[in-house]
């Protein structure tokens, strides 16, 4: 399963949020900053460190949702 071209329009509308991603390995990155969703690679911000994973990797983008204190 691969992205469409409105599901990478979408991605690139929540770059600078922090999202989930769903790999096609079954990997799920979550609570990530979404730093660039480009042609070819998307780069995050995890744990302290960058890392670019390959745009046909990724099958789903969708933004976290804040943290709410239950006071």
């Amino acid at each position: 399963m691969t992205m469409t071209a409105e599901d990478r329009r979408e991605a690139r509308r929540l770059e600078g949020r922090m999202v989930h991603l769903a790999l096609a390995n079954g990997v799920r990155m979550d609570d990530v900053a979404l730093i660039s969703f480009g042609r070819t690679s998307v780069w995050a911000f995890v744990n302290g460190g960058d890392k670019f994973v390959p745009v046909e990797h990724v099958i789903a983008v969708w933004e976290s949702q804040p943290y709410r204190s239950a006071a």
